[in-house]
């Protein structure tokens, strides 16, 4: 439990700093070291839990691995997010969602959760959604199933680099 208050006391310190216009790099970096404070994490610990996971992990579960594939994941999502753009798909997305929700202000949030949907396409809300929409499953994985293969592409491609 103290662990779950230290996280939260860390992230009340981001959002402060970011509050006081502090840059994001350095406030990232005073909450992670003040959370590595409140958890009692010292420099050396660090060092040598480090050190024990590239040494003794295979490198798709080493840390800096994780970070490499959930960083090119975001670059992925971002080159489809232009590739909407150049095809004019992104255009059509704003009136077509504020024709779907009454609030202006829930359609454009529903842009940035539908664009954080996109590395996860396919799951249990489709067919949901195809239920409440009274259309068919299928016509709905038609339209998806060409992002899901460039997403599985891609990690494909990431999988024969780094793995």
């Amino acid at each position: 439990m103290y662990a779950l208050i230290a996280m939260a006391m860390a992230l009340v310190l981001l959002v402060v700093l970011l509050r006081l216009k502090v840059r994001l790099g350095r406030a990232m970096v005073v909450s992670a070291a003040a959370l590595a404070i409140l958890l009692g994490v010292s420099p050396g610990e660090f060092r040598r839990t480090v050190v024990e996971e590239w040494r003794d992990k295979p490198l798709s579960q080493t840390t800096g691995y994780l970070f490499v594939a959930l960083t090119a994941l975001v670059i992925l999502v971002n080159v489809l997010g232009v590739a909407m753009k150049e095809t004019g798909v992104s255009q059509r997305l704003a009136p077509a969602l504020q024709g779907l929700f009454k609030s202006r202000r829930v359609a454009l949030a529903a842009i940035p959760m539908m664009m954080g949907m996109l590395p996860t396409p396919v799951h249990l809300c489709m067919a949901l959604s195809a239920s409440y929409f009274e259309t068919s499953l299928t016509k709905i994985v038609i339209r998806v199933i060409g992002p899901v293969l460039f997403i599985a592409g891609a990690g494909a491609l990431m999988a024969a680099f780094f793995g």
